[in-house]
């Protein structure tokens, strides 16, 4: 009986150790996606100067590798308020190499119990060094209670070291003294781009500046089909995208922990959005990438295993599934000079990136069948379709032409760009993006036409030459003829006219005005989408705005600051990009 007792004895004890290594230990590829593991985070308290453990990170592939730590002490509210900072050094043959790369973020660190310690997610603002601040397991695990919390925590870009700390950090690594003084800010996350040259990504990285200081190289497309979950596992790649397909903008860095069906990563914010919607994605690790004083990671995304919906001070939460609904950017573009066509798709994650990943998509795109950067014209045609905050769909198509002795790609983007942002931005109504299709005939050959001397007569009278000193009498009633001389760039001879004809209003009599003749569409006016005042007279406005290719005569008067009045306009459409402007002052009396 004693032995039967002893051996039940072990036996519970066996199950009681199995079941502790099975909770402490860092978990396995493969298994945390599924929600079994989920690190123990080690308080805060517990962390003492010397306290030593290890960590995971990828250099290569998608397959961890371990590196040492040394705690070298903690700096209280070193992050924000209420979140401390543990400082630590690293050691592996890779980070002696390359230093704490970017893409590290999120890189867990366990203590030697099994115990998650923290996230490494800062480093020194100067040069390459192994010495990093570890955002708190205690912390950043709060993010799986989440949503619930609003607070706004301020966040320390550069946090300075107390001097204590500088030297532990000086006997324990080769830190400089400008690095020490220096202080530590949040790693940057790189942020791969695909189908942009490079020359063009640093337009693209001024309008994606926020918070979080990202680091834009040339990088391969995520994939559209969905992705393996098993690929997300603490210590593995992580890749939070904004957008995927032909335009990638995807931010990488490392998985935490994996937990119940969710996952942390990075151990600080990507663009500090809060509550967001952008997709998560697994990824391979090509190369670690010497940069001047530091080193990044550049990877190959996989497809959509989940939804980025919490993007916090202490680091970003996903949830494995199909990801966020995006909208559908498209694009078929043609050359009629080479004859090369190319059709292309981008899913974008967020709706208020649609008017610079859309346009970016297409500049892409453009500058593959273009294939080169210099001078053309181009034919564009964009419709676009999505929802108001009310639920009610709504369409807009807009044909244009666009010219350019330096960059027609670049050129062609802009008006889209600009009319989707006041769209998205509008002060009425929230809009979502369903879809915006493009069709594009690109040119090589540059071509732009220009207003020679205008002439106008009233009624049967004779033709006359206006500027800005003529003055022109006219009645109610009267029609004025307008003859348009055009020619091409740096040509003097009219190789075309255009006649236009606008009647006076009867109910102008005794006032002053301008006979407007514009190449081309105009800013102000009555079709300035800016000026509408509901988000359906903003859509009105965009679809009778005139376009490169018009030739216009207005009547118009000044109108304050929303711009002239327009009174009467005539217009013609032309087959190429018009420009100039000419006027008179105009009487009726």
């Amino acid at each position: 009986m004693a032995t039967v007792s002893f051996h039940r004895m072990l036996l519970v004890v066996l199950l009681a150790l199995a079941l502790v290594v099975g909770v402490l230990t860092p978990p396995a590829r493969g298994q945390a996606a599924a929600g079994a593991e989920c690190a123990v985070p080690l308080p805060i308290g517990e962390v003492t100067v010397g306290l030593t453990g290890s960590g995971l990170t990828v250099a290569k592939g998608n397959t961890p590798e371990s590196f040492d730590a040394e705690v070298l002490g903690v700096l209280r509210d070193g992050i924000a308020p209420g979140v401390d900072m543990i400082i630590a050094n690293l050691d592996s043959a890779a980070i002696a190499e390359a230093g704490i790369w970017f893409g590290m973020s999120g890189s867990p660190v366990y203590a030697d119990d099994g115990r998650l310690i923290g996230a490494v997610s800062y480093s020194f603002s100067f040069e390459r060094s192994s010495i990093a601040g570890l955002t708190p397991a205690e912390q950043m695990t709060k993010l799986y209670d989440y949503p619930g919390s609003t607070r706004s925590l301020s966040m320390e870009q550069d946090v300075q070291l107390p001097a204590a700390v500088r030297r532990r950090a000086a006997q324990a690594s080769d830190a400089t003294d400008r690095q020490l003084r220096g202080g530590m800010s949040p790693i940057p996350v790189p942020v791969g781009v695909s189908g942009l040259r490079r020359s063009r990504l640093p337009e693209l990285e001024k309008r994606l500046e926020g918070t979080q200081d990202l680091k834009l190289y040339s990088a391969a497309a995520a994939e559209r089909p969905k992705g393996d979950p098993a690929d997300i596992f603490a210590g593995s790649n992580f890749v939070a995208a904004l957008s995927y397909g032909d335009l990638t903008a995807a931010g990488s860095g490392t998985t935490t922990d994996v937990c119940d069906g969710m996952a942390l990563a990075f151990g600080h914010p990507f663009i500090w959005e809060g509550r967001t919607a952008v997709s998560m994605h697994p990824a391979e690790t090509i190369v670690i990438q010497p940069d001047g004083g530091f080193s990044f990671h550049i990877v190959n995304p996989g497809g959509v295993v989940g939804t980025v919906d919490q993007d916090r001070l202490t680091g970003v939460r996903a949830r494995f599934s199909d990801g966020p609904d995006p909208t559908v950017a498209s694009s078929d573009v043609a050359s009629v000079t080479t004859g090369a066509e190319r059709t292309g798709r981008t899913w974008i994650n967020r709706d208020r990136d649609v008017p610079d990943l859309a346009s970016f998509h297409l500049l892409t795109n453009l500058d593959t069948v273009f294939d080169k950067i210099g001078e053309g014209r181009t034919k564009l045609t964009w419709t676009a379709t999505g929802t108001s905050g009310s639920g009610k769909p709504w369409k807009l198509r807009r044909t244009n032409r666009f010219a350019n002795r330096f960059d027609a790609s670049f050129e062609s983007i802009f008006e889209m760009l600009e009319w989707l942002y006041i769209l998205e931005d509008n002060r009425f109504t929230d809009v979502e993006f369903d879809h915006v299709q493009m069709t594009a005939k690109a040119n090589e050959s540059f071509q732009r036409l220009k207003l020679g001397t205008v002439r106008v007569a009233v009624n049967a009278g004779r033709y006359r030459k206006i500027s800005a000193i003529t003055r022109l009498r006219v009645r109610p009633g009267d029609v004025i003829k307008v003859r348009v001389p055009l020619k091409k760039f740096r040509e003097d001879t009219a190789f075309r006219t255009v006649r236009l004809r606008l009647r006076v209003p009867r109910r102008l009599s005794g006032q002053s005005m301008r006979l407007a003749v514009l190449g081309g569409r105009s800013v102000a006016g009555e079709t300035n989408p800016a000026a509408g005042t509901s988000l359906n007279d903003i859509l009105d406005r965009m679809r009778r705005a005139e376009s490169n290719n018009d030739v216009l005569a207005r009547l118009q008067r000044n109108g304050g600051d929303a711009g002239p009045e327009v009174l009467r306009k005539a217009e013609r459409a032309l087959g190429n990009v018009v420009r100039g402007t000419r006027s008179v002052r105009v009487r009726v009396r």
